[in-house]
């Protein structure tokens, strides 16, 4: 009785600690990580865009980036009415009595949200058009240009001390041109962004996502912005 009392302590010591182990590193995540909470984390990482159309419904609905975040975080995700596809994961969400789809293209960092359509299956990111960055996962440092002469010398023509100096021009007024970026391409998919510089010039970077980043791989000089 002695030898079953003993291991018994041991037991409860051992599965103590490693509970205490799991709390400290995980948090509240190692009671909440299944397969929803991993794609709102997926959605979160990456940029939040919207078309002309669904900016112009989120605007309709007094859905402020705060709310649209919010709402993405408290949803409920119907992975029955979702596209799983290796190129494409759009998934149908619910957060009372709203409706939306979110779509991720494959090695894209950004997420597309869209109020009007319903069916996930036959929804693809646009194509077409430009759309408004709603919403960045960080900051600081989400961009990222490589040290080469060419790229250095294009920022330091555009009056940018520093990656994070190019992030906020293209928080404050870029967007991204849909017409112009590709999401086929593999390894990696190209984004067009297109911003106004600090010497007022209209520029296009043409970016992939790199190790949780947005990595610029070329600047192109005084290009025409489409119309918002």
């Amino acid at each position: 009785m002695s030898t079953f009392v003993r291991r018994l302590k041991y037991y409860g010591f051992g599965f103590g600690l490693g509970v205490v182990i799991v709390f400290f590193f995980f948090g509240n995540r190692s009671c909440n990580w299944g397969p929803e909470a991993r794609v709102k984390a997926a959605i979160m990482d990456r940029v939040l865009v919207a078309d002309s159309v669904n900016k112009a419904e989120l605007l309709r609905r007094g859905i402020s980036t705060l709310e649209l975040k919010k709402l993405i975080e408290e949803a409920e995700i119907d992975f029955s009415q979702s596209k799983k596809e290796e190129s494409i994961k759009v998934y149908s969400m619910q957060s009372g009595k709203f409706a939306f789809l979110i779509s991720m293209p494959y090695e894209s960092f950004i997420a597309e949200v869209n109020l009007i359509e319903q069916d996930a299956h036959s929804y693809s990111t646009n194509s077409k058009g430009i759309g408004s960055f709603l919403y960045f996962p960080k900051e600081q440092d989400f961009i990222y240009v490589p040290e080469n002469e060419l790229l250095e010398g294009q920022m330091k023509e555009m009056g940018f001390k520093d990656n994070n100096a190019l992030l906020h021009a293209i928080k404050t007024n870029g967007i991204i041109d849909f017409s112009r970026s590709n999401f086929n391409i593999r390894p990696k998919p190209e984004h067009s962004i297109r911003f106004i510089d600090e010497k007022n010039r209209k520029i296009e970077a043409r970016a992939i996502w790199m190790k949780e980043r947005m990595e610029v791989i070329s600047f192109t000089f005084d290009t025409i912005l489409p119309r918002k």
